[in-house]
């Protein structure tokens, strides 16, 4: 009696720190990944045309460009010089993130492009909060460049695995449909969904605005389904594309409010542009 009774406390120890191994084993792959999104910056030089003197010069102009663009917008696309040298760019930032930040992204985005040494036509650069793509072919409205830059995603496994993936399909497509179809072509969409009391899911889509409608959702589905397949019981991860990006988590990542408060100080202005069209019309119409 006396061994039995000796082994219980033994068993609760071990079983008390096998419970602590695994916390610390989840909460070293979580810090891993947010450290990996923050930190990480992709580019890549994926065309086999060599870049000219004079492309290459109007790249830096469209670089120049983009910098200052970006205090001011979020997506932003055009084309500098003539051809055969034309250079085709644009950028975007997450939906949700301030102006001075999109700022940062891009300016780092485009200095690691420029440290980089790309000596072709074609290059893209990609991280969590913001991507820039350059070409000398238009992709603008293209709805095949779903190449994928990058995917990551927490090194662990939910518990619940089938009941969290239901879930996750659920809000993965609600989120997909919100940013194709009714983001006010700001392609950008959050969505929650609940698999717990205790445990939400929450996704981030966004698409380039000249992709709105069926073929961002295509580029999303595409997205997913890699997710599925490298990411599968993963409680968070993200793709990023040319085109666009996907993201989930069991923790809250986005700023809905600052999207928001974007969204209703844009509407504020048109709202009051018209107005005061209005009173000035009316004026000239009496007067």
């Amino acid at each position: 009696m006396m061994a039995n009774s000796n082994i219980i406390p033994l068993l609760r120890t071990l079983i008390f720190i096998c419970f602590l191994c695994t916390q610390i084993s989840s909460n070293n792959s979580r810090d891993s990944y947010n450290d990996r999104l923050e930190h990480s910056l992709s580019f890549r030089c994926s065309s086999l045309k060599n870049a000219s003197i004079s492309f290459q010069n109007n790249l830096n102009l469209l670089i120049s460009d983009f910098t200052l663009k970006s205090t001011q917008t979020r997506f932003y696309n055009t084309s500098i010089g003539v051809s055969p040298d034309t250079v085709y760019g644009y950028y975007m930032c997450r939906g949700d993130i301030t102006l001075p930040l999109c700022n940062n992204c891009i300016l780092n985005a485009t200095q690691f492009a420029t440290k980089s040494s790309c000596q072709h036509v074609d290059g893209n650069s990609q991280s969590e909060k913001c991507t820039f793509s350059y070409s000398d072919q238009s992709v603008y409205g293209l709805s095949d460049k779903y190449a994928t830059s990058a995917f990551d995603y927490v090194e662990t496994n939910v518990s619940n695995h089938i009941q969290f993936s239901q879930v996750l399909s659920t809000t993965i497509t609600n989120v997909t449909n919100e940013a194709a179809f009714q983001s006010s072509k700001t392609g950008f969409a959050t969505e929650e969904g609940s698999v717990t009391r205790d445990e939400t899911i929450y996704s981030m889509a966004q698409c380039t605005p000249d992709i709105i409608g069926v073929n961002c959702s295509k580029c999303l589905q595409f997205g997913y389904s890699i997710l599925q397949k490298w990411a599968d019981g993963a409680p968070g991860a993200i793709v990023l594309m040319d085109k666009c990006v996907l993201r989930y988590d069991n923790v809250s990542f986005y700023d809905v409010q600052s999207s928001l408060g974007n969204c209703l100080r844009t509407n504020f202005i048109r709202v009051y542009s018209s107005l005061l069209f209005f009173v000035i019309s009316s004026y000239l119409l009496l007067y």
